[in-house]
């Protein structure tokens, strides 16, 4: 099994090297993930940037639940092992089992922005914690799905890693062009999108 494909393994084998961008600059992230299962009392991380197989707080990204039972997308921003900031998308918008979710994470200037949509529609959190992500990152990993022993249960697709900061409205429009809603479901329209 892999992230890809229904089942389960001890851990994702879909890692990516921390300098695919530069998080001390502009930066913006998104894809769609589609959990079987979430908020169970077991952390289903969306994407991490940590140490493999570690709990360290150095300089980690998380993107996931803001609790093992909550259905609420937070992200934790950790620069140096002592501070951590936290991110978190507004109540409206929570993650739902059995459908595509959307996620982006931005850095734009001073300030974290986390969005999460869905059937329900999608909605922006903001915190300036952005001089959380300064500090090296060497050592460190992109994990999609995967945080320590925890795995999302889910199916992932279309990650897009971007040097500089989309726009709300873009980040809107990249959603609603790529979600279709039928009145049975919602849908991930298959396509490449240009000029990213």
């Amino acid at each position: 099994a892999t992230p890809f494909v229904d089942g389960t393994r001890a851990q994702s084998s879909l890692h990516l090297p921390y300098n695919i961008i530069d998080c001390k600059t502009d930066f913006t992230i998104y894809g769609w993930w589609y959990p079987k299962v979430y908020a169970d009392g077991v952390y289903r991380p969306c994407l991490t940037r940590n140490i493999p197989d570690s709990n360290s707080n150095y300089n980690r990204i998380l993107i996931m639940g803001a609790g093992t039972t909550s259905r609420q997308l937070r992200s934790w921003d950790s620069s140096n092992g002592t501070t951590q900031g936290a991110t978190y998308v507004p109540t409206t918008t929570l993650v739902r089992d059995n459908e595509w979710n959307f996620f982006c994470y931005r850095r734009s200037g001073a300030n974290i922005i986390l969005s999460l949509g869905n059937s329900t529609g999608i909605s922006h959190g903001i915190s300036a914690n952005a001089a959380h992500l300064n500090n090296d990152e060497t050592g460190q990993v992109w994990q999609v799905g995967e945080y320590l022993n925890s795995e999302s249960d889910a199916y992932h697709r279309d990650y897009v890693f971007y040097q500089g900061a989309r726009t709300d409205a873009e980040i809107e429009d990249i959603f609603k062009t790529k979600m279709k809603a039928t009145k049975d479901g919602l849908y991930l329209q298959n396509g490449i999108s240009s000029g990213i």
